[in-house]
């Protein structure tokens, strides 16, 4: 029995380390489905809650995964966020995240922005990408710009694109633009659609205003061309009064 379980908790590890994005979680999900017999799964959420309640927080993070998605057992919010918090108070950042992000919709347990944005930034404050960025966003849409741009440059400086582009997106309108054009490359060398077309036509502007003549070119030709009119005014003012004098 032991060794079964060995086997099925490796797995189950494995399968989790995908469970991180969004992208691993129907794979993981559809693997897992096809890897493991009911009788093996049942005991396997049977051992993983064993291990669970002793305290072993590998446990309780499988636990509230497979609660969470349906893996092998009914999909259960509620016990799921209570593994994650167990988890959360421990300072593992994915279980951080996932809280605040059940804390934030409302899943589980009533909507609940304040404890949403403390389980997300202790998430952040230990550079898990996805929880400064999705702080990067909150901020963004409350109007609080600069809360916003410290977590954008988090996200950014740590590879992520999509924070790359938001963060130029924030000093192409701040009229920074060599910062703008700053964060839309690192975001183009990452293949990012979105900022290669922000990126080119940044520089087209870039190119237009500098063709375009300055201030105070603009003011030395209208003075110019006034002289010009005035001197052809004059001109003709004196031709016809030298006709009227004849």
């Amino acid at each position: 029995m032991r060794l079964l379980f060995l086997l099925l908790f490796s797995l189950n590890v494995q399968a989790l380390q995908l469970l991180q994005s969004k992208e691993g979680h129907n794979t993981v999900k559809q693997q897992l489905g096809r890897s493991m017999l009911p009788a093996k799964a049942k005991a396997l959420l049977t051992q993983l809650k064993k291990e669970a309640k002793s305290g072993n927080a590998r446990a309780q993070f499988s636990l509230a995964n497979m609660y969470h998605h349906g893996i092998n057992t009914n999909q259960d919010m509620k016990l799921a966020l209570y593994w994650y918090v167990q988890v959360a108070k421990l300072g593992y950042p994915s279980a951080q995240f996932n809280v605040g992000d059940l804390y934030y919709n409302g899943v589980a347990t009533e909507r609940n922005l304040e404890k949403a944005l403390s389980w997300y930034e202790k998430a952040a404050e230990q550079n898990l990408i996805k929880a400064q960025y999705k702080l990067a966003k909150i901020y963004h849409r409350q109007g609080n710009i600069e809360e916003a741009r410290h977590w954008y440059e988090k996200s950014a400086k740590l590879g992520f694109s999509l924070a790359q582009l938001d963060l130029g997106e924030l000093y192409e309108k701040k009229k920074n633009l060599k910062l703008a054009q700053y964060w839309y490359e690192k975001a183009t060398m990452q293949f990012n659609a979105e900022a290669q077309s922000r990126l080119n036509k940044l520089i087209n502007t870039k190119k237009s205003v500098m063709n375009m003549p300055s201030t105070q070119e603009i003011t030395d030709s209208l003075a110019k061309n006034a002289e010009m009119l005035n001197a052809k005014i004059n001109q003709t003012t004196q031709s016809n009064t030298e006709k009227n004098a004849r």
